[in-house]
């Protein structure tokens, strides 16, 4: 019996001792990333959408395509679809300067990255225009810009993983150089299909 109380004791011992120095670690941690935290992640000024609800020229809208979850844009080679992408400014009473772009990652276009990547692209045969691409949110309202996407008659097919951009180029602050931005997927159909 006292072998194992000793033995408890011992535990105990360890169990509190590894505790504290856990929490120490934790909170030096929490204290010395604060700052790096705050000065290198923003928190975000505004949030771009496709409002799906508004498309047109696809073949099929789906909201929320398995296994991702992002919406999926189905079209046809020699096709061209619209659809609105929304910006609403959030948490800030600056006006921002927002452009909006849009592109994958080549040569697969199976991946979404958002931000600083090298081989931004478009799969072959298909083009966009973004109007207006360059948007200023001055009010807590709802902006919009059209997506137009054009899919030439030997496009590639496939379904390619696309991102729209928002790239915030000035705020009346002085800031600049951070974004966000919407994935989804473009499922380019044979013409005969």
């Amino acid at each position: 019996m006292l072998i194992l109380r000793s033995f408890s004791k011992r535990i105990l011992i360890v169990v509190l001792f590894c505790s504290v120095v856990l929490v120490g670690v934790y909170a030096y941690t929490l204290n010395n990333q604060t700052s790096v935290l705050h000065s290198s992640v923003p928190v975000p000024k505004y949030r771009v959408d496709l409002d799906l609800n508004s498309a047109e020229g696809f073949d099929e809208v789906i909201p929320r395509a398995p296994p991702s979850g992002f919406p999926k844009l189905v079209i046809r080679q020699g096709g061209v679809g619209k659809v609105k992408i929304t910006l609403k400014r959030l948490y800030t009473e600056e006006t921002l300067w927002i452009a909006l772009s849009l592109y994958g990652i080549a040569p697969d276009f199976d991946k979404w990255i958002l931000g600083l990547v090298e081989n931004k692209a478009l799969p072959e045969g298909i083009t966009y225009s973004i109007n207006p691409s360059l948007v200023k949110l001055s009010t807590d309202e709802v902006y919009s810009s059209t997506l137009t996407i054009a899919v030439g008659p030997d496009a590639q097919t496939g379904s390619f993983k696309l991102t729209v951009e928002a790239y915030l180029i000035y705020t009346s602050g002085g800031q600049s150089g951070s974004c966000t931005g919407q994935s989804f997927s473009l499922e380019v159909k044979p013409r005969d299909q």
